[in-house]
């Protein structure tokens, strides 16, 4: 699998890091850049096809949780959000930022995939 293909597996988004983790070399990862992915931020890559909440999720340091997750673990909920719902370390999120954040306590979860338990 090349570094493409790895990169749609996880949401079409990832940290250069988890890519290095995986195996695929500099050489590789630089050449995403021609296979049609970008960089939104140094260190992300990103398909033009990627889950919007993986990637704002990425970019703001944090990991998509409470509502937001609950529709990814198929479970219904009354009201889909209007915001996307981020657990971040920082706990930080503007009125203008499109999302709400909250703290989390621990350990964050797989670096596989930006979701959090609820």
């Amino acid at each position: 699998m090349d570094a493409l293909e790895f990169l749609a597996t996880v949401g079409g988004v990832a940290r250069v890091g988890l890519l290095r983790a995986s195996g695929y070399t500099p050489s590789a990862i630089r050449k995403l850049a021609s296979a049609g992915a970008h960089q939104p931020r140094k260190g992300v890559w990103a398909l033009p096809s990627a889950d919007q909440e993986y990637l704002t999720a990425i970019l703001n340091n944090g990991h998509v949780t409470c509502a937001s997750a609950a529709l990814r673990y198929g479970l219904w909920i009354k009201d889909k959000p209007m915001r996307v719902h981020l657990a971040t370390r920082h706990c930080r999120a503007g009125a203008s930022s499109g999302m709400a954040a909250y703290a989390y306590l621990g350990r964050m979860p797989s670096p596989w995939h930006p979701s959090r338990t609820l």
